[in-house]
């Protein structure tokens, strides 16, 4: 039935042309108006300004209406006047700061992982000792590579022994080649002799010939004559034969045969004969020297491998965590896992939070910041915008700072901290109590200015908050008086009863 009943309702009011809406409404207001303005006291009106400001109308209170103009003057100011705290307005030389929520971070951290793999042998360490750098932090069981080490030293000298070896037989071959090259001398010298036998026997051969034949000798002195010049002939050619043997190598075609110039000069062929005829034992050589020079490769990676075992810090700072047991397998590698140890210089502390891309502009590196914390809140510490990350994060449009702060031993890495910047020139503020003012938009306030015994709204711009104070710098001449509180009770010209507050 109810539900019928509403029907009905909606029906017939669906039905209202809207003329006669707007008609019923403005009469339905005026019906409102007329019992608030009437029917209300002035206390319960100074309790619920809003409700005074819509609907209350003197002019059409009946009371108002039958008291004189004077009465009725007294009378409005005694109910509706709204007892206020007020001060004037301060104004300071201060410098326009930006404030963060900041963490503690350490300038150096390090995470020690091992680069071989092993059981872990020993600790050298306790979480919170201080290190310095190349202290000893743990070792890793290094057993399999001092063995390989032996079995490389041993390789190592079996290849020393062997380009010893080559080389011995090359600097032989060579000293071989000097004697040849001596032979050949002495050969040319032996041809050179007995093609002068040969040459004088011939001539006398010659003669005895003529002799003989003009019968002034017997034919056994021509035949014996005959017999010395076949003897002669015979060593000639012996000798021309032993040396055209020993130059087998050491002849100018040789050299040319290898596609290069002939040398003009005796001692530059002696040289280039010398790498010809050498060149087996050369390259003899060279294969030994790298067989020398591989195993000492392969013994300097080992003994890399045995250093590497012993793991050392790189830092001076503070054993802050060790993640792992002895005798616990330790892979190689930063993706091995956990890291063994893990290090952090307290010597220089950062200062890091995120700001966002409209107070960028006013953050630069080398300006001065202060840095307090709420465990040491008499305390402050300097330090320095050290950096800002060119890049924004796209999520939350902000960017890293990072500030380097001075020493300090009360700070800890890790430990929340207030980040202030200073990040301008001094300049003439009105403090405006943040209990005065009421948030409009970002960077706007509303405040109420008293004037004449009366409330006045007014909009001004603020710069940033100071010590529980909006910094505002346009809009105010220093002369006003605002209103403190109860700020909830009041709006546009309410009439107010003063009370100063320093």
């Amino acid at each position: 039935m109810k539900l019928e009943s509403l029907k009905k309702i909606y029906d017939i009011l669906t039905k209202i042309p809207y003329f006669s809406k707007i008609v019923i409404s403005g009469i339905s207001y005026l019906l409102i108006v007329l019992v608030y303005s009437n029917l209300t006291w002035t206390d319960l009106r100074s309790k619920v300004p809003f409700l005074t400001r819509v609907f209350y109308v003197k002019s059409l209170s009946i009371k108002h209406r039958m008291n004189s103009n004077e009465t009725i003057e007294n009378l409005s100011s005694e109910e509706m006047s709204i007892p206020v705290f007020i001060s004037a307005i301060e104004k300071q030389n201060l410098s326009p700061s930006l404030f963060f929520a900041a963490l503690v971070d350490p300038v150096q951290k390090v995470d020690l992982y091992s680069k071989v793999g092993g059981r872990l042998e020993k600790i050298y360490v306790k979480e919170g000792e201080n290190v310095k750098t190349g202290q000893k932090i743990a070792k890793l069981d290094s057993l399999s590579f001092e063995i390989d080490l032996l079995k490389l030293n041993a390789n190592l000298e079996s290849a020393k022994a062997s380009y010893s070896l080559s080389k011995t037989k090359y600097l032989n071959a060579r000293r071989n080649l000097e004697i040849k090259f001596a032979e050949e001398e002495k050969r040319i010298q032996n041809l050179e002799k007995a093609e002068l036998e040969y040459q004088r026997i011939s001539s006398i051969l010659e003669k005895k010939e003529s002799l003989f034949n003009s019968n002034v000798i017997a034919e056994e002195e021509l035949l014996a004559t005959r017999q010395d010049f076949n003897l002669k002939k015979l060593a000639r050619d012996s000798a021309k034969k032993d040396l055209e043997m020993i130059q087998i190598g050491i002849r100018d075609q040789d050299i040319s045969s290898e596609g290069i110039p002939v040398p003009a000069k005796r001692a530059d062929k002696i040289e280039l004969w010398k790498d010809l005829n050498t060149r087996l034992e050369k390259a003899e050589l060279e294969v030994a020297e790298k067989n020398v020079n591989a195993a000492k490769a392969n013994i300097e990676s080992v003994e890399v491998l045995i250093r590497e075992s012993t793991l050392v810090s790189p830092i001076n700072g503070i054993v802050y965590r060790i993640n792992r047991n002895v005798g616990e397998l330790i892979n190689a590698g930063a993706n091995a896992g956990t890291p063994i140890v893990n290090l952090v210089s307290v010597e220089e502390l950062n200062v890091i939070f995120n700001a966002n891309e409209t107070e960028l502009g006013s953050i630069v590196p080398g300006q001065k910041a202060i840095i307090s914390s709420d465990s040491f809140p008499n305390r402050e510490y300097k330090g320095t915008v050290l950096y800002s990350s060119p890049v924004l994060d796209q999520r939350t449009h902000s960017a890293e700072i990072k500030i380097r702060m001075e020493k300090s031993k009360d700070l800890k890495p890790g430990m929340y901290v207030k980040a202030e910047i200073l990040s301008g020139r001094k300049e003439d503020f009105y403090l405006i109590p943040e209990n005065a003012a009421i948030p409009f938009q970002e960077k706007i306030i509303e405040i109420y200015q008293f004037k004449d015994n009366r409330a006045y709204k007014k909009r001004l711009e603020s710069i940033q908050k100071y010590n529980g104070f909006y910094m505002v710098k346009d809009g105010l001449d220093g002369d006003e008086t605002i209103i403190l509180s109860p700020l909830n009770q009041l709006y546009e010209g309410v009439k107010v009863s003063p009370t100063f507050k320093k």
